[in-house]
């Protein structure tokens, strides 16, 4: 099974990704002393037009320049900004990321009958729904609540699925049925441009037969907003546990 590293799309000062930089790599010639670290280090310094420029000191330049976007990021999403989205990400679905091996495109689910590639595209095809830039663009506001950090937040229970339920508690309004879905929550946090992390094997959270090989991506959350955001969901219960136990007591 593939698994998304954010860094792949990670673009360098020539507009070519991480990915595409390291599949031109040539083979190594071990017999002119050539490592793959010293390969990638002299894409870097032609990307950079540096000769002292490092692969490693690169990725950390283009990482502080996303993270630098991400901050200043404010956009709200259009219909055709999602659309664009979704083609790029097709294997985003509304429940989380799903990635196939090609060996197992072609077979079929035994809860629908489906092959696996029939089902991916329905549900990646469904995150267009009319009311998913709304709630995109509500799930932005999340966003802008948050710091992005260098790294990944890979703590417990900082997946997408248990973030989307959080995001959803801090925007809640009064009389809001608006449902956040995993697909629309990992869509706003890449068009705000935060990273998402897919985890390993060992770490998959699946839903088994219902949403078989669906991953739920880390992101790179900075822990200390998060806690802020739980915090001020916590305050915003207890005042609401308040008024509603003084509008009794008035009633009584």
């Amino acid at each position: 099974m593939q698994y998304f590293n954010f860094e792949d799309s990670l673009r360098f000062p020539s507009g070519r990704t991480v990915s595409n930089l390291k599949k031109s790599l040539k083979r190594p010639q071990k017999q002119l002393g050539e490592t793959r670290t010293i390969l990638l280090d002299r894409i870097a310094q032609t990307e950079f037009n540096n000769a002292s420029m490092t692969w490693a000191k690169g990725l950390d330049s283009i990482k502080a320049n996303a993270i630098s976007y991400a901050k200043s990021n404010t956009k709200q999403m259009t219909a055709t900004d999602l659309a664009n989205l979704i083609k790029t990400h097709p294997f985003i679905t509304q429940h989380g990321i799903m990635y196939l091996e090609k060996s197992d495109e072609n077979s079929r689910m035994e809860f629908s009958g489906e092959t696996f590639s029939e089902y991916r595209k329905k549900q990646n095809e469904m995150l267009g729904f009319s009311d998913s830039v709304a709630n995109i663009n509500k799930a932005l506001i999340f966003f802008n609540n948050v710091e992005p950090s260098l790294s990944i937040n890979f703590k417990k229970d900082r997946h997408s699925h248990e973030l989307k339920h959080l995001a959803s508690e801090y925007l809640k309004e009064p009389n809001d049925s608006a449902y956040l879905t995993n697909g629309d929550f990992i869509l706003a946090a890449i068009f705000r441009g935060f990273f998402i992390q897919t985890v390993t094997p060992q770490k998959t959270m699946t839903w088994a037969a219902l949403h078989p090989s669906t991953t739920y991506p880390y992101m790179n959350i900075d822990e200390a907003s998060i806690q802020r955001i739980e915090a001020a969901i916590k305050e915003k219960q207890e005042t609401s546990k308040k008024e509603e136990m003084e509008r009794k007591a008035g009633v009584g």
